[in-house]
C-alpha cells in the first residue's frame, strides 16, 4: 500500500470545488476511504490550512473540514527533529523544507502537491493528484 503526505495545497483543492486539482483529490480521498493508499498530513499543514481557508470560509466550516482530515489522514507531528532537517534543506522556503522532513521521516512513497518547484530532492516522490490517479487508481 503506498503511503501518500497530502501537501497543503491538495487539501485546499479537496475543500474547494472550483480549484483545478479538485476532481482528482476527490478521486484521493476515495482511495484512503478504500484503504488502497494511506494518507498522511503534517500538524504544520493542518494550521496552513486553517489560516489560508479563514480568509474565505467561517471558522465553523473550516474546522468542520480540519476535523475530517483528522479522522481521514494519519496526522504526522512535527518536532525538533523534523525542523531540524527541514532549516537544513534545500528546499525553497522552510514549509516545503518541513513537508519535505516529514516525508521522509515518515518513509512516504509519495508527496502530494501541486508545487512543481519543491522536493526535487526528496526521497519521496513528487507527484500531482491527477498524475497519481491516473497511476494507481486501477
Amino acid at each position: 500500500m503506498n503511503r501518500v503526505l497530502v501537501d497543503t495545497n491538495v487539501l485546499l483543492d479537496l475543500m474547494i470545488e472550483e480549484r483545478p486539482g479538485s476532481n482528482a483529490a476527490a478521486a484521493l480521498m476515495d482511495l484512503i476511504k478504500q484503504e488502497r493508499i494511506r494518507g498522511i498530513v503534517s500538524t504544520c499543514s493542518l494550521k496552513d490550512l486553517y489560516y489560508i481557508a479563514r480568509k474565505h470560509f467561517e471558522d465553523d466550516l473550516v474546522r468542520e473540514w480540519i476535523r475530517f482530515f483528522m479522522n481521514s489522514f494519519s496526522v504526522a507531528s512535527v518536532d525538533r527533529p523534523t525542523c531540524d532537517i527541514a532549516i537544513n534543506s534545500d528546499e525553497p522556503d522552510f514549509e516545503d523544507g518541513i513537508i519535505r522532513a516529514t516525508a521522509e521521516l515518515e518513509h512516504v512513497d509519495f508527496i502530494l502537491t501541486r508545487d512543481t518547484k519543491a522536493f526535487t530532492k526528496s526521497s519521496a516522490r513528487r507527484i500531482n493528484s491527477e498524475t497519481f490517479i491516473e497511476l494507481f487508481a486501477v
